[in-house]
């Protein structure tokens, strides 16, 4: 989380808050708390303030009638923020709190007005894409959340001109992709029927106003047979041939993927170009029936194809049952899917997962939803697991969507050797990976008997490791993405454990425009552990700019002399690396052996380069001398509401073209900053996540079964249980069963 350049920081913002407010002689009471601010919930006010010098305690006072009357909300505090409950949301507050001590009390300081909650506006543009025997119903959200985040979205469709309408879902929160929510009807859909669709959009005060679609026509089968369930590219006359099918429709150059085979079939033409010989060359043609080669193109591509792209959704939960089984096409003998690309061949082409929303006529956003990989390796070298295994210094993989990814690898015996996974690769070696997210799961474990095994786990939730090449000297980029996964990283042998939120491990590359909401844990005997909630480890002159994270960062050792190292953003920094314009909100825990838990990142060695970066203090309280960056209270971390004070040189250029992106969105004095780029809007990174499960109860009764209740939460569109065995070191897809419905609060687990 260098040394002087903390210190001169601490420095100057004591001397600013004693020019500011002189501290209390002995035997008077304190001065009065600055920055009072209160941020609403559903019937409730997270009201905070700068801690005051020599103050024992804090009240709270509140009135809802312009300061005519007050009363007493909260007495006692002994913290510099507090939460009221019993709010009416559909009044206007303002809070006053005074500092106390031995002495007596301040004076009293109070907030801005605290507006009521209103409404939430009613969502952008709503369209109608038509299928067989269903609407995608998509819409943006609202201009305005009427000042209380959005739960959910009403969905009606109606088949008679808006002459009535029927309820097809109920405060349904699907995941957006680039800003666009799409909402699946089937229940009852005619091909043969005309459909209306409107969508309005709920909050703690109720519904908003609703936004009507134009009329989407009945649904027509496509001209030609469909291979799989997703219609494949469209016919079209390839130049100087006749009666092929066209897999390059828009002439971008990039073999166009709508089913799942030919996805896998990726993996044996890892130069993108389409010409596949040998013996996989049938096994590729087959995925791309009536294709057309002529020695120097392919697929119909105008020239050479440079790689592939995405044109329809993929679920890897091919039987549709909401879990990972032997049914599904992709299940591997409970191995799943196979990555693409490894330690030998890696991925070197494009690939565009078209999930943007833009209008270049892709048909996008495209989601790949619940990936599934579950192996367990004995075999010398290493391990490289994600959708693909490893990608190269000509590979650039953009535009990605994984939602409900369940990655999970273990290396075991005497002679395996590093571990790397991610959701969307476990491996990337000077090649660039841009707007892609993924939220799920991802597990590693490194197993085994031999002493002095160093062989570590790298875990992260997008990318395992992203490190420069050699041949040629190249760094790896990431850039403006995303990953909302739970990260565990675990070794049982001499070998370090790695985990970040989204990145294991960061070496002569950059990340930059980037963030992580997931926690990450990491586990080591003997060897060391290193996590962090955005990376766990960064070296040889990596830089990291414009970045957050909120997710949790754990880390726990077995051994006495091993390092454990846990921070907000990124576990442990080492040499000449930069840290730019970046910040965490977490409180990272570091136990056993050699324990640091640091706010931003903790310093290995060398002198990293630290501009203008912080931890939140009021979540981190504690010091560290390693920790780079500087602590900011929330308040401080909020107040700003653009590029002024402890923001004023946050500009940077994070797309990948020239001059600075202006990439952040500091929101209201009550919210932290998010990123302005990328590919979630900045309202969806500031909504809250959902609350925790509480009641959980099992009942082991009946023999070969589960019988697993809990506790309602409002709010949601339903629930996912889990289970594993005592020899199981993670919870995988093939584990776990979906329950529809808020208020389904049970689910029975037979067959064990």
């Amino acid at each position: 989380m260098s040394l002087l350049r903390f210190a001169a920081a601490a420095c100057l913002l004591i001397a600013a808050l004693s020019a500011a407010a002189p501290q209390p002689q002995a035997g008077t009471p304190p001065p009065a708390p600055a920055n009072v601010t209160a941020e609403r919930g559903d019937g409730t006010l997270d009201v905070s303030w700068d801690a005051v010098k020599d103050a024992t305690a804090y009240h709270v006072n509140l009135t809802s009638d312009n300061k005519q009357s007050w009363s007493r909300a909260a007495s006692g505090v002994t913290t510099a923020s507090t939460t009221l409950d019993g709010i009416n949301n559909a009044l206007s507050y303002h809070v006053s709190v005074q500092a106390v001590n031995q002495h007596g009390g301040s004076g009293w300081t109070d907030s801005a007005l605290i507006a009521a909650i209103q409404a939430p506006g009613a969502p952008g543009e709503v369209t109608i894409a038509r299928g067989d025997g269903h609407l995608d119903v998509k819409w943006s959200a609202p201009a305005s959340d009427g000042g209380s985040a959005v739960t959910g979205y009403d969905v009606n469709v109606s088949a008679d001109n808006k002459q009535n309408w029927t309820r097809a879902a109920s405060n349904a929160l699907p995941a957006p992709v680039g800003g666009v929510y799409t909402q699946r009807v089937s229940d009852g859909i005619d091909n043969d029927a005309s459909y209306h669709a409107s969508v309005r959009a709920n909050n703690a005060a109720g519904g908003g106003g609703w936004a009507d679609s134009g009329l989407a026509a009945p649904f027509v089968a496509p001209a030609t047979p469909e291979p799989t369930a997703t219609p494949p590219p469209s016919e079209e006359q390839v130049s100087g041939q006749s009666n092929h099918t066209d897999y390059d429709t828009d002439d971008d150059d990039l073999i166009e993927i709508a089913n799942l085979d030919q996805l896998n079939a990726m993996r044996w033409d890892l130069d993108g170009d389409g010409l596949v010989t040998g013996s996989n060359q049938a096994s590729f043609r087959a995925a791309f029936p009536n294709s057309t080669y002529t020695g120097t193109t392919a697929l119909g591509c105008a020239a050479t194809c440079d790689g592939y792209e995405l044109k329809a959704n993929l679920n890897f939960d091919t039987n549709g049952n909401g879990y990972a089984d032997s049914a599904d096409t992709y299940w591997n003998s409970g191995a799943g899917w196979t990555p693409i690309g490894d330690g030998t061949t890696a991925y070197n082409a494009t690939f565009d997962g078209n999930n943007d929303s833009d209008s270049s006529g892709d048909g996008g956003p495209y989601l790949l939803s619940n990936l599934f990989i579950d192996v367990t390796t004995t075999a010398s070298g290493d391990t490289y697991t994600g959708l693909f295994g490893k990608l190269g210094s000509s590979a650039n993989v953009h535009n990605v969507a994984l939602y409900g990814a369940s990655v999970h690898a273990r290396a075991t015996g005497t002679s395996p050797g590093k571990v790397y996974l991610g959701a969307l690769a476990g491996y990337v070696e000077g090649g660039t990976v841009a707007g892609s997210y993924a939220r799920g799961y991802v597990g590693g474990l490194r197993t085994g008997s031999t002493a002095g095994d160093d062989n570590p786990v790298h875990a992260g939730g997008l990318v395992g490791q992203a490190a420069a090449s050699s041949s040629p000297t190249q760094a790896a980029v990431l850039r403006l993405s995303y990953a909302g996964v739970d990260v565990t990283a675990e070794t049982d042998v001499d070998a370090d454990a790695i985990a970040g939120g989204l990145l294991g491990a960061l070496s002569g590359s950059t990340a930059e425009g980037v963030y992580a909401t997931g926690g990450a844990s990491v586990d080591a005997a003997s060897g060391d552990a290193y996590v962090g909630g955005l990376i766990g480890y960064s070296e040889s002159a990596s830089t990291v700019e414009s970045a957050w994270a909120s997710g949790g960062a754990t880390s726990t050792v077995t051994g006495a002399s091993a390092d454990s190292i846990a921070s907000g953003l990124v576990g442990e920094s080492a040499g000449t690396d930069s840290l730019l314009h970046s910040y965490a909100r977490s409180a990272p825990s570091a136990t056993g052996g050699t324990a640091d838990a640091c706010g931003l990142a903790c310093k290995e060695s060398g002198t990293p380069t630290v501009t203008d970066s912080y931890w939140d203090s009021t979540l981190h309280t504690g010091t560290n001398t390693d920790d780079l960056g500087t602590a900011q209270a929330t308040t401080a971390l909020k107040t700003p509401t653009g590029k002024t004070g402890i923001f004023a040189t946050w500009d940077a250029n994070v797309d990948g073209t020239t001059g600075d992106d202006n990439p952040w969105d500091f929101g209201t004095n009550a919210q932290y900053p998010v990123l302005n780029e990328g590919i979630l809007t900045a309202s969806v990174q500031r909504a809250a996540r959902l609350a925790q499960v509480s009641g959980l109860a099992v009942d082991t009764a009946a023999s070969g079964s589960l019988a697993v209740s809990w506790t309602a939460i409002t709010g949601v569109d339903g629930y996912k249980v889990q289970w594993k065995t005592d020899d199981d070191q993670f919870f995988n897809a093939s584990r776990q069963r979906t329950v529809t419905g808020a208020t389904s609060t049970s689910q029975t687990v037979s067959g064990l």
